[in-house]
Formats: structure tokens, C-alpha cells, sequence
């Protein structure tokens, strides 16, 4: 008993539905598209994209180059603050020595470690990427009846 009452009641929905939306019309009709203006300022813009876009590049390949010396110089303290505290720590006998050995490594990599930051936060924001321009939609050629074919109606 359901299956026959839902089918029409599923046909009429479409249909109205169907109807209803055709009803509808663009109030606003699309302007016509300069093509080759608009063309010729995406080409323009496209030109400057890459000129920024290789400023970009070059500007970040800097930064890597100064992050990897700011990272170098950091690995070179650490590493000699290691050194001394090792050196220090086989000549002393008492746990005294070695405990400031120790306290003296652990200050000079602490103090490696604000160098490090305070010369990264130095170099400032990593640079911004520039924004490719928006290609401007393609026209629609309106394709004329050849007169060859056969019309379907």
C-alpha cells in the first residue's frame, strides 16, 4: 500500500520541483568580456608574479643560508662546551668539580640556546609568497550552424 501512494507523490514533487526552478530567470545579465584586455593585464600581472616569485625564492635561500650559519655556530658552542666539561671532569677527583663541570656545561649550552633564538627572532618574519594572479575566464565562442549537418529537433 506505501509503494503505491509514494510513487506519485515522488513524481509530483519532481515535477514541481522541476518547474519551479525554470521559472527563475538572471535578473542580471553577465557584461560581455573584454577578452584581450583583460588578457593582456593577466599577462601583465603574470609577468610580475614571477619576478616575485624568484625575489621569493632568492629572499628564502638566503634565510635557510643564515638559519643554517646561526644553527652552525650554535652546534660549535655546544660541542666545546661538552669538550670542556669532559676535559674537566677527567682531571678533577672530587664530586664537587664535577659537579660544577657540569653546572658550567649546562649554562654555556643555555646560553647557546638564547644566542640561537635571539638571532633567529633578529632576521624577522620569513618572507610572504606572492599570490599568482587569477586567470581570467575563458569566452565562450558561439558556435554557428554550419549548414552542413542535419538539424535534430
Amino acid at each position: 500500500m506505501r509503494k503505491g501512494i509514494s510513487a506519485p507523490l515522488v513524481t509530483a514533487v519532481l515535477t514541481f520541483s522541476v518547474m519551479s526552478g525554470s521559472a527563475y530567470a538572471d535578473n542580471q545579465p553577465s557584461p560581455a568580456p573584454n577578452s584581450s584586455a583583460q588578457l593582456d593585464a593577466y599577462k601583465i600581472a603574470l609577468d610580475q608574479y614571477k619576478q616575485d616569485r624568484d625575489i621569493y625564492i632568492q629572499a628564502m635561500r638566503d634565510r635557510e643560508q643564515q638559519i643554517r650559519a646561526i644553527n652552525q655556530s650554535f652546534n660549535q658552542a655546544v660541542n666545546k662546551a661538552s669538550q670542556d666539561a669532559k676535559a674537566i671532569i677527567q682531571v678533577t677527583t672530587g664530586p664537587e668539580q664535577k659537579t660544577a663541570a657540569a653546572n658550567a656545561k649546562r649554562a654555556a649550552v643555555a646560553n647557546a640556546i638564547i644566542a640561537r633564538e635571539n638571532a633567529i627572532t633578529a632576521l624577522g618574519q620569513p618572507p610572504l609568497p606572492p599570490m599568482e594572479p587569477v586567470r581570467p575566464p575563458k569566452t565562450m565562442n558561439t558556435m554557428k550552424d554550419s549548414g552542413g549537418g542535419k538539424n535534430r529537433r
